[in-house]
């Protein structure tokens, strides 16, 4: 008898929402400036001496710096997995998907001791808008409900984007860290 073909309803939780990613990169390929080295390390460092603990940090930089390199490399340190979030499976047009698809992400993502990397973070965790109509009302109000998901993730989140001016401000107060990776010159 063959096995079924996992459903969207039947695949692990965090599978719906997130792809592995290999965490094959080492330190020696990882090509940064000694300072942004040494804030990756530090932020190894605070999550082997706080595991429990919610560490949020956002890797800024044009596209081909290094960022999902760096997050290799820190999983690879860390000894665990690293997903990088599909944001087309977590943002739902209807309303309260996205919450329910955030907090089904969040708890796969503590149960399984993963680190969550939200590539184009400015997407999900950008600057909410002047209200004027109930759209605009309902995107500020999932953005808030986004900021309390991070708030209570106890894991290592990596948030990935171009520029911290592109992030709501609530959600760089939660930031332990920032690293700016510089652009490569051509």
């Amino acid at each position: 008898m063959k096995p079924k073909p996992k459903t969207e309803k039947s695949r692990p939780p965090l599978a719906r929402f997130a792809r592995r990613v290999a965490a094959r990169a080492t330190w020696q390929k990882l090509t940064l400036p000694a300072k942004q080295s040494a804030a990756l390390r530090q932020i190894v460092g605070q999550v082997q001496r706080s595991p429990g603990a919610g560490h949020r940090a956002l890797l800024a930089g044009p596209a081909g710096t290094g960022k999902t390199m760096a997050a290799q490399v820190m999983a690879r340190e860390l000894q665990r997995p690293l997903y990088r979030v599909d944001l087309a499976s977590v943002v739902s047009k209807y309303i309260g998907q996205t919450e329910k698809n955030l907090n089904a992400l969040f708890a796969a993502a503590e149960s399984a001791d993963a680190i969550l990397m939200f590539d184009e973070a400015d997407a999900l965790f950008g600057k909410r808008t002047e209200v004027r109509d109930a759209h605009d009302r309902y995107t500020n109000q999932e953005i808030s409900c986004v900021l309390a998901a991070v708030n209570s993730y106890n894991g290592l989140l990596l948030a990935a984007g171009s520029r911290k001016s592109n992030l709501d401000p609530a959600f760089t107060r939660r930031l332990r860290h920032v690293v700016a990776f510089p652009a490569t010159p051509d």
